[in-house]
């Protein structure tokens, strides 16, 4: 359990700051589709 939380504690401010821009590059990829839809 201690384990899980320190893998989980070390690894998720590394997949957050690895996901941001990936998250960016979606946005910018489904803006025109979301633009588009009424």
């Amino acid at each position: 359990m201690l384990t899980g939380m320190c893998w989980v504690s070390v690894v998720c401010p590394i997949l957050m700051i690895a996901s941001l821009p990936l998250d960016a590059a979606l946005d910018t990829v489904l803006l025109p589709y979301d633009a588009s839809k009424p």
